[in-house]
């Protein structure tokens, strides 16, 4: 929201001239993307179309969830979701630009990938070993590498229980057995989990 509010980068989205020119686009949100420290960010006409997509993989398609926050952006509305990406986890963030707060000028996304730094971070403040997974592939841990491979072969043979909340059972996992739970990462939202 603080970028979306910046003079240099409403000067982009309302100048006809600058918002057709890609390279500037490209350049403006790769900026916007590094000092974030983003994945990717996109940068879409009022429409919810791309216009320019720095970090983003030039021959991956979007997937549904990310452009369904972009919709939901290009509509006015602020969006945030977890959503798998080639296997992947990434917080996504859509915002619309507006003009006088009515009009859409277009939209800008950033992801932030859910990664082994992002386990170790939520790890340290639960005190619990933490387990990103999308699917059945290991997207982040704080795990050691080692029991993160057991975690991970699990994962791809269907062994890790499916019960939400806290499970009654030990597990081991390499040398050392955990209590296994299964939780949300949005109190809103039941289909991504940690």
């Amino acid at each position: 929201r603080l970028i979306i509010s910046l003079p240099v980068f409403r000067s982009v989205m309302i100048n006809p001239i600058l918002a057709a020119d890609v390279a500037t686009l490209t350049q403006v949100a790769d900026s916007y993307r590094q000092d974030l420290n983003a994945q990717f960010s996109i940068l879409t006409d009022p429409k919810g179309t791309p216009t320019a997509t720095p970090g983003w993989p030039h021959d991956l398609a979007l997937p549904s969830g990310l452009q369904a926050a972009i919709r939901g952006a290009a509509a006015g509305e602020s969006r945030r979701d977890i959503v798998p990406i080639d296997g992947k986890l990434f917080l996504v963030t859509a915002e619309p630009a507006t003009f006088a707060e009515q009009e859409v000028l277009g939209t800008v996304t950033f992801g932030f990938a859910l990664d082994d730094r992002v386990a170790q971070e939520l790890a340290q403040i639960t005190r619990a070993d933490v387990n990103l997974v999308t699917g059945s592939t290991l997207a982040g841990s704080s795990l050691s590498k080692p029991e993160q491979q057991h975690v991970a072969a699990a994962l791809a043979a269907g062994d890790l229980a499916a019960v939400r909340g806290v499970s009654p059972e030990l597990r081991a996992i390499g040398e050392r057995e955990f209590i296994e739970g299964i939780f949300p990462l949005f109190r809103d939202q039941r289909s991504t989990e940690v």
